[in-house]
């Protein structure tokens, strides 16, 4: 990877001449120090991402990546996202653009837990084919694929993200979620049933962006009502051990008071549905426990829980039009903002909160 680094940087600086020919494997490796199939594989990667071309018996020679005539995109999109969220208005939308003339192909992220090298691995396949566009749900574990993202765009490809991947999020084409206001509006619905006391909870060894985001927005409104948040807490999971999540609830719970003076608002759905169930083995009745809601929907069947969810079906049409659009360019900035629904069980709808805190997209909920 150091050596393909090393070539684009010149690439990208001018060191080789405009759509010219690169000097041969033997002057190469002499270049940069290392062997001639080290160089050649990664003359290999770059011609995949677009930067060059290989000409059999002519030799090397710039791709498109500093303005030289690129190869016609095929009218196919990538599109890796999440289940029980992006993943299934993807499915629905995609008959409809087959109509049009336009191939999707899909790829569940949910099923190798976001890996960063199979996400690497699908881009790649989608640079060799010459894809228009790349929807993603991008994975945010190290290592992060930002600058094969860089890359791809340079070379014609449009890259949209539907979720934070990385604190800043600013370089990047992007249709994201206000996870920070999902947080605030969480806050606001607990302080609204009289709640005192937040407590945040989250999945041990789980923290991406996106988490972080929510539980400032808890933070910030917390503040300005004047509730009382409690240290945030983390749960870890025992692989079907209910004993062991059970006694940690029950020391994490203990730090709240009395709970039907608290709010319990979790990080996702399944944190939240532990919960639920540890206060059912323990036998606390529903005027005695805590105002419970999940901040995110993604990954669950959630209509068993008051969640804060988001219009995935609108995030992936507006992706699409981003990507069939060709009066916006790659590298050129776009960012839209998804606002957070409240679904509230029935027993808990939520009016008097829409009243005092309405949420443009909570119309028609």
């Amino acid at each position: 990877m150091r050596i393909r680094e090393a070539i684009q940087r010149d690439i990208t600086s001018g060191a080789y001449p405009e759509e010219g020919r690169l000097p041969g494997l033997r002057t190469l490796a002499a270049r940069y120090g290392c062997s001639r199939g080290t160089v050649s594989n990664a003359l290999k990667t770059l011609e995949h991402q677009g930067v060059l071309r290989m000409e059999h018996g002519r030799g090397t020679f710039l791709g498109s990546l500093r303005g030289g005539n690129p190869v016609p995109a095929a009218r196919m999109v990538g599109a890796v996202l999440l289940r029980d969220s992006w993943f299934e208005p993807m499915e629905k939308l995609r008959d409809e653009y087959l109509k049009r003339g336009w191939f999707v192909s899909l790829y569940c992220s949910s099923d190798d837990l976001q890996n960063p090298a199979a996400e690497r691995h699908f881009l790649d396949l989608a640079a060799r084919q010459r894809f228009a566009g790349v929807i993603l749900t991008g994975t945010p574990l190290e290592p992060l694929n930002t600058e094969l993202y860089k890359s791809l765009r340079r070379t014609g490809m449009k890259i949209i993200h539907l979720v934070h991947y990385k604190a800043d999020m600013s370089d990047e084409p992007a249709i994201l979620p206000d996870f920070r206001m999902a947080g605030a509006a969480a806050c606001a619905a607990a302080a609204l049933r009289g709640k005192k006391r937040i407590l945040v909870l989250r999945q041990e060894d789980s923290c991406p962006p996106s988490t972080r985001l929510r539980n400032g927005g808890v933070s910030a409104m917390a503040s300005a009502l004047g509730v009382e948040c409690l240290p945030e807490a983390a749960l870890a999971f025992c692989d079907g051990d209910p004993a062991g999540e059970f006694g940690q609830l029950e020391r994490i719970l203990d730090t709240c008071g009395p709970l039907r003076d608290a709010a319990v608002l979790a990080d996702n759905c399944a944190v939240l549905h532990a919960v639920g169930n540890y206060l059912d083995a323990a036998g606390i009745p529903p005027a005695e426990r805590p105002f419970l809601l999940s901040m995110s929907d993604t990954h669950w069947r959630h209509s068993d829980m008051n969640c804060i969810s988001f219009d995935y079906g609108k995030s992936v049409r507006m992706a699409m039009d981003y990507i069939l659009d060709e009066s916006i360019g790659p590298m050129e900035p776009f960012r839209r903002t998804l606002e957070p629904i409240l679904q509230f069980l029935p027993d808990t709808s939520g009016k008097d909160f829409a009243k005092k805190f309405p949420i443009p997209s909570q119309k028609g909920k």
